[in-house]
This record gives C-alpha cells, structure tokens and sequence, in this order.
C-alpha cells in the first residue's frame, strides 16, 4: 500500500542544498517505488512531501542514496546542524495520478 512521508529537513539545511541533492541523487534517474515527490520552504526549513509504493522502498532509497547525497552536499556543516525529527508516514485516504 502507499505511504505519504511528511520530512522537515533540518533549519541548517538550505533550499540551495535541497536543490543540490536533488540534483546528486537524480544522477541515478527516478528512484525505486517514488510515485510523487516537492519540496517547499516552509518558514525557517525545507520540508518534503513524498508518496511512496511502500515504507520499504523509501527506507532503501533513504539509506543508499539520500543519506550519502546529504552528507556530501553539507560536509562538516552535517555536525553542526540540529537532527531533525523523524519523518511522518501517513497513510493516504486516496491517490489521484495520472
């Protein structure tokens, strides 16, 4: 079943760090199971709406390659920016895609 994942990225974070993972992990064409995908600023972060095939399938693209985009974008700034909470699945009523 889908699975809508809510991700407030830390404050640290910024949209021209979103933008460039984005860019590093879309290197790697459209991940496994990601049916829809925006981000947005929203007052002093970036948040992340996703809708997902499954947990599973983002869990394995957040490990192999989110994680490892996020840390080469930020480098040492990683350290010193405050861990954000984790992501909030929801499960969606309905799912209209083209």
């Amino acid at each position: 079943m889908a699975v809508i994942i809510v991700t407030d990225l830390p404050s640290g974070v910024t949209a021209e760090d979103y933008t460039r993972i984005g860019e590093i992990v879309g290197r790697n064409g459209s991940p496994d199971g990601l049916l829809f995908h925006s981000g947005f600023v929203a007052g002093n972060h970036v948040q992340v709406v996703d809708v997902w095939e499954s947990r599973d399938h983002y869990d394995a693209h957040r490990d192999s390659q989110l994680l490892p985009a996020l840390a080469l974008v930020m480098g040492n700034r990683l350290a010193e920016i405050d861990t954000p909470p984790p992501p909030a699945q929801h499960d969606p009523l309905d799912l209209l895609l083209p």
